[in-house]
């Protein structure tokens, strides 16, 4: 009920949604390239498959939307 159903508002949240599986899916389908030196470490610790997505998910979810567009751009561009 409180959220902007504006659709302008909507395709903006949906490029945000759609950046974020993008990226996603090209960390989790080759993360001993793609993550960062520290992020690759903590993934390699993990002692489940559910425990490497979380690694995964952690790193972007820390990521800002300025952060996520670059990587975005340079992984797809």
């Amino acid at each position: 009920q409180y959220v902007i159903q504006v659709p302008q508002v909507q395709i903006v949240e949906y490029k945000g949604q759609q950046i974020i599986m993008d990226i996603f899916e090209a960390l989790s389908a080759d993360p001993e390239r793609l993550l960062p030196i520290h992020t690759k470490e903590l993934w390699q610790s993990a002692t489940s498959d559910s425990g490497k997505m979380r690694v995964i998910a952690d790193y972007i979810s820390a990521m800002t939307d300025g952060h996520a567009q670059k990587l975005h751009r340079q992984l797809f561009s």
